[in-house]
């Protein structure tokens, strides 16, 4: 240290100090399911505490220990059943940071060999497990609703060809009625499969016609 003219002069640098929180509760997370037929493409899950950025916090998915998943700014993250194989999956949740970690898993079940039933050769509508289904307006012009879904469960809708080729397909959860914009099919005949994500069945194949 010296001085000079009554100034003190130091050559400590400043210093910065960074806190990090206590991480006392590990994640939670939303939308998962226990089954998932093997032709589910992909299904987003919902981390529910995901720590705000001034907590200078890591949140890290693992899949099977081996894959990361990037988590978006919606806190949410997205799993592929349809490319992963047949059998017991385990995802890694963590938040993490220098001084203090915490972590929680739970696994999920791609379940092989799901019968998919040649569509075009179902009859429509049908009535399952004591769902009645309901395709409306039907012929329909642009939008497709479906009617009578159980607001409990996850569903994949796919809209299929006459030949059975699936032309696009969405995934709903907690609603009686879903819809789907069909504005850019030609006209024509169409097969609209309700498929049940966590029995791994279709439930419903209904008959729909563009105009």
């Amino acid at each position: 240290m010296e001085r000079n003219s009554g100034t003190e002069y130091s050559n400590i640098a400043a210093l910065t100090f960074i806190t990090y929180p206590e991480l006392h509760f590990p994640p939670q997370i939303s939308g998962l399911d226990s089954n998932y037929a093997a032709t589910v493409a992909s299904d987003r899950i919902r981390i529910l505490n995901k720590p705000i950025a001034q907590w200078r916090t890591q949140t890290i998915v693992m899949l099977d220990g081996q894959t990361q998943l990037a988590v978006a700014a919606d806190s949410t993250f997205t799993i592929h059943p349809a490319s992963y194989a047949p059998g017991m999956h385990y995802l890694r949740i963590q938040f993490r940071h220098p001084l203090d970690s915490v972590a929680m898993q739970v696994r999920f079940n791609v379940l092989p060999g799901v019968e998919t039933q040649a569509v075009a050769k179902l009859e429509a509508p049908e009535k399952r497990e004591n769902l009645t289904l309901k395709a409306y307006p039907n012929p329909f012009a642009g939008q497709l609703n479906v009617q009578g879904l159980d607001a409990d469960r996850r569903y994949q809708l796919t809209l299929h060809n006459t030949a059975g080729q699936p032309l696009f397909s969405k995934t709903i959860y907690g609603q009686q009625t879903a819809a789907m914009n069909g504005g850019n099919l030609p006209p024509g005949m169409y097969f609209l499969q309700v498929y049940d994500v966590a029995a791994g069945k279709t439930v419903a194949t209904l008959q729909v016609v563009k105009q």
